[in-house]
């Protein structure tokens, strides 16, 4: 029931086009197509703002991962 988003980037050169929302978009509908009752991820403290627009969660305090700070986030797709 839960799966876990990874690797989700987008060119700088091309950011601010929708791209990123579209593949989450993409992900999330394949969740719900699939029964997935949550998607976790780990997300770059600057990548935050992004997720927390497409409804995530933050579920964690800030950790280091690969030198770079991240927070948990979740999603509940279903009840």
């Amino acid at each position: 029931g839960r799966i876990k988003m990874r690797q989700v980037a987008v060119d700088p050169n091309v950011q601010s086009r929708g791209i990123g929302k579209q593949m989450v978009a993409f992900a999330e509908q394949w969740a719900l197509e699939n029964e997935i009752d949550t998607i976790e991820l780990n997300a770059r403290e600057t990548a935050v703002p992004f997720y927390l627009q497409q409804d995530y969660v933050i579920v964690s305090d800030l950790f280091h991962e690969v030198g770079i700070p991240h927070y948990k986030m979740e999603k509940k797709m279903r009840g």
